[in-house]
């Protein structure tokens, strides 16, 4: 299952790195794409830092529907940065409002499923320190005593 999850992550962070390079060269809807590309920068580096240290929570099931979700959004926006593209400039003018609407919606999107992801890799980590604080006080173990450090003359 990790493995599935890592793989969504490394699709993820290519897709990312793909909606970069082309909003940069947008000819329509600029200042979204620009927007978008900000938005993906910051998701890229998310998924990094997931991919680097959280094995258990990429391969939840929760998470796992998240980076989904988020993979099918992604899809959507580079193709519409790609449109962006465009050299038709009659196209650009006409399109231009309906291809906005399409960008924001898109950013909207993205932004909420990792609203999503981070709501589901807190829940993952409180069950986990209930887990936890459940099997220490289970097993009777508890914590050291706090004591003031020592100050020597």
């Amino acid at each position: 299952m990790a493995d599935i999850a890592f793989g969504i992550l490394e699709k993820l962070i290519k897709l990312g790195l793909k909606i970069q390079e082309q909003a940069k060269t947008a000819r329509q809807n600029e200042q979204e794409c620009q927007s978008l590309e900000q938005d993906v920068a910051i998701l890229i580096g998310i998924l990094s830092l997931l991919q680097r240290n959280n094995r258990e929570v990429i391969s939840h099931p929760a998470m796992n529907a998240t980076l989904s979700g988020l993979e099918k959004s992604l899809d959507s926006a580079l193709s519409l940065v790609t449109d962006c593209q465009g050299r038709n400039a009659l196209r650009r003018f006409f399109g231009a409002g309906h291809m906005s609407r399409q960008l924001r919606q898109v950013q909207n999107d993205i932004k909420w499923k990792m609203d999503m992801g981070t709501f589901a890799t807190n829940m993952l980590h409180l069950e986990l320190t209930i887990t936890l604080t459940k099997t220490i006080h289970y097993h009777g173990a508890h914590p050291p005593p706090l004591t003031q450090p020592q100050v020597t003359q």
